[in-house]
This record gives C-alpha cells, sequence and structure tokens, in this order.
C-alpha cells in the first residue's frame, strides 16, 4: 500500500478522513489541549466546527454570506460552450447543440447554468466540497445534475490493496442511499497539507467570522441595554440570601429595564446600596480597527474586494482613486478568473469524459471553454473599443462598414472596402519576379560597394548614387522607435518583439562588459604605475576568462531566443508546433563571437590606456599620472562596450533564426529593414525584398550595413501562405 493511501484510509485503521468533520485519532488528541479556558466566557482558542456548523455560520455573518453571494453572482453571466477544431493548424470552434452543452444549460427542471455553477462555487467556499448526483437514463446517459447536501455525504468503505472506492453514502432523515462513484460529481478545494480532503475558505476565516458576529452581537446588546454597561448593584453591611438578590435583581430589571418604567431615567439608591459597572463602553474598546481588521481578513480569505460587498474596512480606507470598476476587475483577475479555470478544468476531466473519448481531450481536438462576452468586468469600454476599431480600420483589418457596426452606424452602399496605405501591397507572383530583379541590382551594388572599399555612397543600380545613411522620420511603434511605419505583416507576426528582444539582449551583455572594462582599467592603471613611459605600448591586459564564460552564457540564451522568437512568429500565422528538429551545431560560431568581443574589449581599454598615459606624461608628475589617466578612463562613455554588445547579441539572434529557418517548408521569405531607426542604404534598399529563394537573401547581419556589421537589425521573415 502506498503511504499517500496509507493515510487516507485513516492511519492504517480505516479510519473515515472525511466522515463528520474527523480527521482520525490524533486530531482528537489534540483536540485534549484545546480545552483550556480563553477569556471571561471559557471560549476555545479556535471555534469548533462541522459541515453542519459551517453552513450555520454562512447565515449568521452578515459579511461572510456577502462575500458568498458577490461569489455567486459571479456565475450568472460566464457560459460554458465546447470548442472543436479538425487540425491543430485550424481555429477552435464552438460547437452547438452539444450534448454536455445541453445538459448544462439545464443541469435539472429545477435550475439554471448561473444556479447550479452557484451552488457550486457555494458549498466549495462554505465547506470546501461539491457533491452532485448524475440522473441517468436507460442507456447510462448523464441527463440530469442533482447538488446534494455536503453535510449529508461520506465516503463508502475503500477497499486496500485493490484501492477500490465503493462510492458514497447519504445520510439523513433516518435514511441512507449508496451512490456509485460513476454517479456522483465531486468536487473539492484541496487542503495543501492533506490533499485528499477539502479545506474551505469560511473554515480557514472562522476565528475572524465569529469574532466579528460576536462584535455585532455585543453591539446589539449594548443598545438593546440602552446603552448600559453591565454592572454589580453591592449591598453594604449585610449579606444577602439568594432569595433576596434574586428579588433586588429583579425589581431593578421591571424598573429600569428595556421597556420598564424607568427605561432610560436616572436609577435611586437607598444609602446602603451602590452601582458597579463591569462591562464596557463602546468608546472604551476601538470597535472600529477591531471591526475593520476582521473584516479585511474575511474579504481576503474569500477573495472579495471589501468595497464590492460594502464592508466597513471597504469604505473606511477606499483610495480615492479607486472605484467599484477597478474592484471588480481586480475580484474578477484575482478570484473569479482562477476559478473559473478550475472548474473548467474538473468539468473536463469528469462529464466532458461522458460524451468524448480521453485520447480525443488529450490530442487537443475537444475543450471546454467559458464565453465571458457577457462579463460586464471584462468588456472594453465604448471608447476603447472605438479607438481600438479606428486603430484596425486605419491598417486594413476592418473596411469601413465594419468600423461602423462597431460604433453603433448604419453601413454605406459603398463601405465595403479596406484602407490600403500607400506602402502596404499585396504579395502577387509578379511584385515577387519584380523584387527579385531589384534585390539582383541591389546584391551586384553592395559588391561593388566591397570591391571599391569606399562606403560614401552606393548606387541604385541604374547609375545613381545615394548616400548610406539618410536621416528620416523616426516612427514609434508602441514605445519602440522603428526606420518607418510597420507593414500588416509585420504587425501580425509582431515583429517589435524581435526589436526588443535585441535590446534587451544588448542590456544583458552589458550587464558583464561594463564590470569587465571596469576590472581591465583598475588592472590597466597598475600595471602603468610599474613600466616607463617609454614603454607604455607594450601595455598588456590578461584575458578576463570568468567574463568570456558569463558573456558566452548570455550569447547561448540570445541563440535561443533568436529560435523562440522564429517559431513565435510562426505560430502567429497558424503554423504547427515543431516537431523536434534537430539543433545545428553553432558552438563554434557562438564561441567566435564571445572571443571576438571580448578581445575588443581587451584591445580598447589597452590602447585607450596607453594613449592617455603618453598624453600626461609630459604634463603631470608621475605621482599623479595614474589618477590622471584613471580618471579619463572612468569618465570615459559606455560607447564601445554598447556597441560591442549590440553586435555579438545581434549576431547571435540571427545566427539562431537562421538556423532555426533550416527546419520549415515555407512560401515566401520576407526581408525587413523596419528595426533600424536610421536605416542605411544597402539594407534600406533590400527592405521588402520577398522571394521564395533563401538564397537570395543576405547574411544577417548585413555586412554591407552602413552603421557596422553586428550593428544591422534587419531580420529576414518567413510568410506561411
Amino acid at each position: 500500500m502506498r503511504l499517500w493511501d496509507w493515510i487516507k484510509s485513516g492511519f492504517g485503521r480505516g479510519a473515515s478522513a472525511w466522515g463528520n468533520g474527523s480527521r482520525g485519532d490524533s486530531y482528537w488528541l489534540k483536540s485534549l489541549f484545546e480545552k483550556q479556558r480563553v477569556g471571561l466566557h471559557g471560549l476555545d482558542p479556535f471555534p469548533r466546527f462541522d459541515k453542519t456548523k459551517l453552513f450555520v455560520w454562512s447565515r449568521e455573518s452578515d459579511l461572510a454570506f456577502a462575500c458568498v453571494q458577490k461569489i455567486i453572482e459571479a456565475a450568472q453571466d460566464p457560459d460554458l460552450i465546447v470548442e472543436r477544431r479538425p487540425s491543430p493548424q485550424k481555429p477552435w470552434q464552438a460547437e452547438a447543440g452539444h450534448p454536455l452543452r445541453r445538459l448544462m444549460m439545464r443541469p435539472n427542471p429545477e435550475m439554471t447554468l448561473a444556479e447550479f455553477l452557484g451552488a457550486w462555487l457555494a458549498s466549495e467556499e462554505v465547506c470546501g466540497e461539491f457533491f452532485a448526483e448524475i440522473e441517468r437514463d436507460n442507456r447510462g446517459q448523464a441527463i440530469a445534475l442533482w447538488p446534494l447536501d455536503p453535510a449529508c455525504i461520506l465516503p463508502a468503505h475503500v477497499v486496500y490493496p485493490e484501492k477500490y472506492m465503493e462510492g458514497w453514502i447519504w445520510r439523513d432523515y433516518g435514511q441512507e442511499v449508496h451512490l456509485k462513484p460513476r454517479d456522483v460529481f465531486y468536487s473539492l478545494r484541496r487542503d495543501p497539507q492533506c490533499p485528499w480532503l477539502p479545506l474551505a475558505p469560511l473554515r480557514v476565516a472562522l476565528g475572524s467570522v465569529e469574532a466579528d458576529a460576536m462584535q455585532t452581537a455585543f453591539v446589539r446588546s449594548f443598545f438593546k441595554n440602552s446603552g448600559v454597561p453591565s454592572g454589580i448593584i453591592k449591598i453594604k453591611g449585610r449579606s444577602l440570601k439568594d432569595e433576596e438578590a434574586e428579588g433586588i435583581r429583579q425589581r431593578w430589571m421591571r424598573r429600569y429595564g428595556s421597556g420598564a418604567r424607568y427605561h432610560g431615567g436616572p436609577a435611586v439608591f437607598d444609602e446602603n446600596a451602590e452601582y458597579e459597572k463591569i462591562g464596557a463602553n463602546l468608546s472604551e474598546i476601538e470597535g472600529g480597527a477591531l471591526r475593520a481588521q476582521n473584516e479585511a481578513r474575511i474579504c481576503g480569505v474569500f477573495g472579495v474586494p471589501p468595497l464590492l460587498v460594502s464592508a466597513y474596512v471597504g469604505l473606511m480606507y477606499i483610495n480615492q482613486r479607486a472605484s467599484a470598476e477597478q474592484a471588480q476587475k481586480e475580484f474578477w483577475a484575482n478570484k473569479m478568473s482562477p476559478t473559473f479555470k478550475r472548474m473548467r478544468l474538473r468539468l473536463t476531466w469528469s462529464l466532458l469524459l461522458e460524451f468524448e473519448k480521453e485520447e480525443s481531450i488529450r490530442m487537443d481536438a475537444v475543450r471546454l471553454n467559458w464565453d465571458m462576452s457577457q462579463v460586464i468586468a471584462l468588456q472594453e469600454s465604448m471608447s476603447e473599443r472605438s479607438m481600438r476599431a479606428r486603430e484596425d480600420f486605419r491598417v486594413g483589418g476592418l473596411t469601413l462598414n465594419e468600423f461602423r457596426a462597431v460604433l453603433g452606424m448604419t453601413p454605406l452602399a459603398d463601405g465595403d472596402y479596406y484602407l490600403r496605405p500607400v506602402d502596404r501591397i499585396p504579395v502577387t507572383p509578379d511584385m515577387i519576379a519584380a523584387q527579385s530583379s531589384a534585390a539582383a541590382a541591389a546584391a551586384a551594388a553592395s559588391v561593388a560597394l566591397i570591391l571599391s572599399g569606399s562606403r560614401a555612397a552606393a548606387s541604385d543600380g541604374g547609375g545613381k548614387t545615394f548616400p548610406l545613411s539618410v536621416a528620416r522620420k523616426v516612427y514609434n511603434w508602441d514605445g519602440l522607435e522603428v526606420g518607418r511605419e510597420p507593414t500588416e505583416f509585420e504587425r501580425k507576426v509582431n515583429v517589435k518583439a524581435l526589436g526588443e528582444l535585441m535590446d534587451s539582449r544588448e542590456q544583458s551583455g552589458l550587464s558583464v562588459l561594463l564590470p569587465t572594462r571596469d576590472a581591465l582599467i583598475s588592472e590597466a592603471i597598475s600595471k602603468l604605475s610599474t613600466i616607463d613611459v617609454a614603454d607604455f605600448h607594450t601595455l598588456s591586459l590578461s584575458w578576463p576568462q570568468g567574463a568570456r564564460d558569463d558573456f558566452r552564457g548570455i550569447l547561448d540564451a540570445a541563440y535561443s531566443d533568436g529560435r523562440d522568437g522564429f517559431l513565435s512568429e510562426l505560430r502567429a500565422q497558424g503554423a504547427p508546433e515543431p516537431k523536434g528538429f534537430l539543433t545545428p551545431d553553432s558552438s563554434a560560431s557562438l564561441d567566435l563571437i564571445a572571443d571576438a568581443a571580448i578581445s575588443r574589449l581587451v584591445n580598447d581599454v589597452q590602447s585607450r590606456a596607453s594613449s592617455s598615459g603618453l598624453h600626461f606624461a609630459p604634463l603631470v608628475s608621475s605621482m599623479e599620472l595614474p589618477g590622471r589617466v584613471e580618471e579619463q578612463l572612468r569618465s570615459a562613455s559606455n560607447a564601445a562596450p554598447e556597441r560591442i554588445a549590440a553586435e555579438a547579441s545581434n549576431a547571435a539572434i540571427a545566427l539562431g533564426r537562421h538556423d532555426e529557418s533550416k527546419g520549415w517548408k515555407v512560401n515566401y521569405y520576407i526581408y525587413s529593414a523596419i528595426l533600424d531607426k536610421n536605416t542605411c542604404a544597402p539594407c534600406r534598399a533590400l527592405d521588402g525584398l520577398t522571394t521564395t529563394n533563401f538564397e537570395l537573401m543576405p547574411t544577417l547581419p548585413n555586412p554591407d550595413c552602413g552603421s557596422g556589421y553586428g550593428r544591422c537589425r534587419c531580420a529576414i521573415m518567413v510568410a506561411i501562405v
């Protein structure tokens, strides 16, 4: 027998783990130590509970009831749907009339889907578990779901070592009914310590719930007693018999009690009597702080913002900028969305298996989902929908009539057209041929440029020359500055993510290069202090192997990010998941990139240190020389490390994208130079190149880039048609 099964069976003694709140002998042994009297009334240190008492507490505590009701009300809008897709490449589509959908629309003749979900949620919030009997027809098909009282349910005998559970037992009204496991829909909020046991939010918050209820009862009793605290009437000079004391008490209540003749009037004592207060006034206790503390804990356990249930703490400590709308969004984001996901999974692996094969579910051919279109807290405002529709129409994603429909306007007779900006041209065979010719001309110009050794200007293939870099208007694409407005395809595959990745990996490289440069500067100053000025040109710094290894790890991550980004662009076009293509051995290339980057950094510090030393040697004393050289080196800009980090990381990312592209059969390759703010002439000449032949594409980073090899941020995109 497994340990988990042995514990569930009652520590090997057959004790029921879930019956009437029992947790085995150890629970009762522990309870012996909780019999200490606490406070004036000798209350237990923690309120006793079982399932029945938990339901009683859910009705006696107004705040607990309000939290549960708010969760129940949230179940009114989501609608359960069944989605199916014929293949992984196809989108999910809702299936109308599915048997499970029909069952959940009307779980039983007395309940709707929303009422059933409300009963489910309420039961789990109060006692941690939910039961529903599955009614079946003559063919064994589920036709109805009937919620059951959890307080009346306990598990039937479990047979070990066969690990066979006979089912559930329902006991009430002097009757006992045995239910088979397949005839009970069961869901629970699992106890983290004992995953086979339920743990309800109300059970966890029971201490605060009881304290809040007792405070409410105290206030009620206080005002019922006319605001007079409890007290003692002391008779001086003699002892009273029980009959005399009771008589005095009764006369006091008849005169000054609630509704009595002198109710609210002054009390009169004889010379041998005096009144001594023993209770507390409301002003003597911090009622507001205590109530706020208890309410905050209760709402926190249930996951309901205090503002939504008009709790005192929510109204007292409300942020002036907060609102019920924001609280609703937080409620759905932090409480209801995870809850409905958990419920969907429970329905999937229980009721959906009644109608679908398990293999179909595991292969993602069919699934359950929630239609949240009616949930007000998750809806866009009219202004947000209008702005989104306006942007979609502007980029050619919606027709004019579709845009007008979003705004609630009537369609126009000639409004079924898309807005096509002039810089967005659809890919056609004729366009591919024209772009191929332009690419050949641009490639010839690039080769001529390399052979001539001149980087002042380049030719467009027709004898016309143009500068390598031209200042152009920068386009802000949701926070990323790019060289032009993105095309529809670039928006679809989110090429902006590639630019953000380049920036991120450049910063990762800088996190290694900047501390390494500081260490190299310290070493250079130390060595300059020990050699003659005539030998400054022989300065040689140590190779930082540790920094090289760290930088090599960053390049590995950049390489993997390049591959993953390429796959993300394919997924955005509905491409299937990869089938385990072999990763090319690019380790040698990454080693060269890392070695080149560190060598450039070492050479940069060496040359700057020796040059500064030679410059200051005739101007300052030998004592001042190291300090002046160090000051100049440390005040230098980060341009050199930034350039080295950018070139190395961009090269690693491009290598990863190139290697991943080898394992796919694609329709078109598209050259994009959008990610450069000031695109150089060679890259701009290739921008938009579309071809089916990968050999026509230049190597990336583009060696002809006017910004310098490695600084090129161009990308080759893949289009699947």
